[in-house]
């Protein structure tokens, strides 16, 4: 039986005892074990069915709008002091997950409160409801448990990764933010933008306004408040001196020209959630992207009624109506949703566009990986919309979206701009199966496909579209290749180890990555070289077994902390899994820091020496010949490796001077 191995980032890994632990228990006896729990199934599901029912009635007898304000103010709490997803607790991601789930139970359901003459402080009730829910997420995960025991049960054949995997993907769920902030906007534009024309007969509003909306709410939703609280003391230090020297406080007001009562509406009211007063918005945009209380009647049906473990109605309409009035409450939902909720609301409102969105999307997800490519390797040669013979004829040609050379290197790229199954895997897991058939071991396939067209022709012709040679590639040209399969939705959780899921087939070693991932490693490389020593342990990594990595930044945290970080992997016997824990903190850190310019902290980078980056430099900018190699050679050396090298070069060129003439430096 596999384990996992859980390293720390401050962990000396791998200079740890490693004791692999073997279950010794019989077949019989597990048996009768897994017997035992999966008998508890129907009390473990009528129990959470009970607690969602109760959970229901007290939300719909709460004011929502005070509700969910209290909410929001509870998932502030949680952001206080972090910078990193590895400093939150597991009560912090519970907190977020109550604001989607409570406005999703709001919109499910008849309100109930009745408006008293004198309002009540009902914090108490919303403390509880908040604790319920958070119990409720506890429970289903050890309903997880008793389902998966029940599962095997009823079918011994069936394959345990298969059901591994759908409790994962049950658990990710928990996961909020796709991106971090400082992308937050940069990623939709890209996106969006192609749109214009359709979004401006729909909605009555120029893609501009929309984007700016946007850009609005972003600020509203993460620092509105904390602004408001910062704004408000400023106000009230400078009220205090101004009414201390005689001054009257109509003359202050109007001189400050600002009202404090706008604070206090910020602090405490809602003012920063009314998406008609933050973004300007068309009604006709605002009400499709809209829910009322009690409108839609899906959430609470089927097994799972009103289980969070199902898909949400807020990440499918992001805004809630109360009294007349959107407002929007949770930040994740909507960016994390945004895009698909529009290609959604846009393909029902005018279904004869479905195929034009789909052609933009395609065209426009490739554009911004071209640009990204350009961007972490300057002066490479980029092929976009490429066409080559399957056979001898160009009659029958099969297609690649992107090719990049650079150096010595070929890096073979292919694009989804596909959706990711929304359904959730526990009730639709052959949906799943699917689409990582269809963004991942599709893309990998036709990979695989042109780089054998590549490597079996003595000079590989690529075309375009209408047939016009553009290059010919000879493969013996190349040091290395790269098959790299990049996703518009982030899913990384699994695509950073897509070639470890058992139920799909990759025949290249493709690298599985989503755009995301892609636009940060142009912030964290200051080097083409630098960047693609790092991907050659990513691919590396595709192929050693011992790795199970849940997040594409793990694998660059570990390469920033470990260098060769496969090496360390490739200690373990297999059958155990490499997990990783904290190396992206520094990652996050920084990219809070380029959104938050009140943080500071340092980006990122492995130890070395400046004479050696001053090579690896010189050769990039230079278009040194076979670059790659040599960069590669100093790279792969540890810090003392490289401390003697960078020592060696710099007693030689010593001793130059000294002799004037030159020195050998040897390396060994």
């Amino acid at each position: 039986m596999g384990q996992k191995i859980s390293i720390d980032c401050n962990q000396n890994f791998p200079l740890i005892n490693i004791n692999p632990l073997r279950n010794q228990i019989s077949s019989d006896d597990h048996k009768s074990m897994l017997q035992g729990i999966s008998s508890e199934y129907p009390s473990v599901k009528q129990e959470i069915d009970s607690l969602i029912q109760d959970l229901r009635v007290k939300i719909s007898s709460c004011d929502p709008l005070k509700l969910m304000n209290f909410l929001v103010s509870m998932f502030y709490l949680t952001l206080m002091n972090k910078t990193s997803e590895f400093q939150y607790e597991q009560e912090d991601n519970q907190i977020t997950r109550a604001l989607e789930y409570v406005q999703s139970v709001l919109v499910s359901s008849e309100s109930n409160y009745v408006r008293q003459e004198e309002e009540a402080d009902e914090s108490g009730k919303y403390h509880g409801i908040l604790n319920d829910v958070m119990d409720l997420q506890n429970k289903i995960v050890n309903f997880y448990f008793v389902w998966t025991a029940t599962k095997l049960v009823e079918d011994e054949s069936i394959d345990i990764e298969v059901l591994q995997y759908i409790v994962e993907s049950q658990n990710s769920q928990s996961v909020k933010g796709d991106r971090y902030q400082y992308y937050q906007l940069e990623h939709i534009k890209g996106l969006i933008q192609p749109h214009h024309e359709v979004i401006n007969e729909l909605f009555h509003i120029s893609v501009d306004d929309f984007l700016e909306g946007l850009n609005k709410l972003e600020y509203s939703l993460s620092s509105g408040k904390v602004d408001a609280f910062n704004e408000f003391g400023d106000l009230f230090d400078h009220y205090e001196e101004f009414i201390k020297s005689g001054k009257s406080e109509e003359e202050y007001l109007e001189q400050v020209g600002k009202n404090p009562s706008n604070c206090v509406d910020n602090m405490f009211g809602y003012s920063l959630y009314n998406v008609k007063k933050v973004t300007g918005w068309s009604d006709d945009l605002i009400n499709s992207l809209s829910l009322s209380l009690n409108s839609n009647d899906t959430f609470f049906s089927g097994e799972y009624a009103g289980w969070p473990i199902i898909d949400l109605p807020v990440h499918k309409k992001p805004f809630i109506e109360i009294g007349g009035i959107s407002y929007c409450f949770d930040y994740y939902s909507l960016f994390d949703n945004i895009y698909r909720v529009m290609q959604k609301t846009i393909r029902e409102l005018k279904p004869s566009y479905v195929n034009g969105w789909s052609h933009i999307q395609q065209h426009a997800s490739e554009v911004m990986v071209e640009e990204l490519m350009i961007e972490l390797l300057p002066g490479c040669e980029t092929y976009r919309d490429n066409y080559y013979p399957k056979g001898t004829s160009l009659k029958d040609c099969a297609e690649n979206d992107i090719l990049v050379v650079y150096d010595n290197v070929l890096i073979i790229v292919e694009v989804k701009a596909g959706s990711f199954v929304y359904t959730p895997a526990i009730t639709d897991f052959n949906a799943h199966v699917s689409s990582f058939k269809a963004l991942i071991e599709k893309a990998d396939y036709q990979c695989e496909r042109t780089l054998r067209y590549i490597e079996t022709h003595p000079s590989a012709s690529i075309y375009d579209r209408e047939k016009n040679k553009k290059v010919d590639l000879k493969y013996s040209n190349f040091s290395d290749v790269f098959t790299v399969c990049v996703t518009v939705d982030n899913f990384n959780e699994f695509a950073a180890k897509a070639e470890k899921l058992s139920f799909i087939k990759l025949g290249t070693h493709s690298i599985s990555i989503s755009i995301d991932d892609l636009r940060v490693y142009t912030d964290i490389f200051d080097s083409p070289l630098n960047f693609l020593h790092y991907f050659k342990q990513r691919k590396k990594a595709v192929q050693t077994q011992q790795i199970s990595l849940n997040d594409e930044l793990d694998h660059l945290g570990l390469y920033l902390k470990r260098n060769l970080y496969t090496l360390d992997a490739e200690e373990l016997e297999l059958g155990t899994k490499l997990v990783a824990m904290g190396f992206r903190e520094g990652i996050d850190n920084y990219f809070a820091s380029l959104h938050n310019t009140q943080l500071s902290f340092e980006k990122p980078r492995q130890y070395i020496p400046s004479r050696i980056q001053e090579i690896i430099d010189f050769m990039s900018q230079n278009n040194v010949s076979q670059r790659y190699d040599f960069s590669t050679f100093l790279l792969n050396y540890d810090d003392d490796g490289r401390d003697e090298i960078a020592n060696a070069i710099d007693r030689s060129l010593e001793r130059q001077r000294q002799i004037n003439r030159m020195n050998q430096v040897s390396a060994y």
